[in-house]
């Protein structure tokens, strides 16, 4: 079972809930550039593009063909282990989300650990009404 953050949104649905996977992410190390596009993490994606076209003009320039893979690696490797942690709680903290538990939940997907955090919550509601 994995680990995840709860992140709700102030104000918003009690369904307006998003897990984020705590630690390792695969599909980071296999997509890159999509996965930093499908989370909208902008700044990431300029900063990744200019150090790729940086590395690639260093590369042709001390005629070091293999330069530009090695960076290519280390970006992949930095996203999927640094990307659920630091990354994508920006993305969503610009989107109106806040961390909702300090506490991790787990569970084996992030629908599954979104439907828990709404049972807890429907529990401690329950519990508050009865006193």
């Amino acid at each position: 079972m994995a680990k995840y953050t709860i992140y709700d949104k102030d104000g918003g649905k009690p369904t307006d809930i998003k897990a984020v996977k705590v630690g390792w992410n695969f599909s980071a190390l296999i997509f890159g550039p999509f996965w930093i596009i499908y989370h909208k993490l902008w700044g990431y994606l300029v900063v990744t593009i200019f150090a790729l076209l940086l590395f690639l003009f260093l590369g042709i320039y001390f005629d070091k063909n293999n330069l530009i893979f090695i960076v290519w690696s280390l970006i992949h490797i930095d996203l999927s282990w640094h990307g659920n942690e630091q990354y994508l709680p920006d993305g969503l903290r610009k989107a109106f989300y806040r961390e909702a538990i300090s506490e991790l939940i787990e569970a084996d997907s992030t629908d599954e650990a979104a439907r828990k955090y709404i049972r807890e919550q429907a529990k401690a509601e329950q519990w508050e009404e009865q006193d």
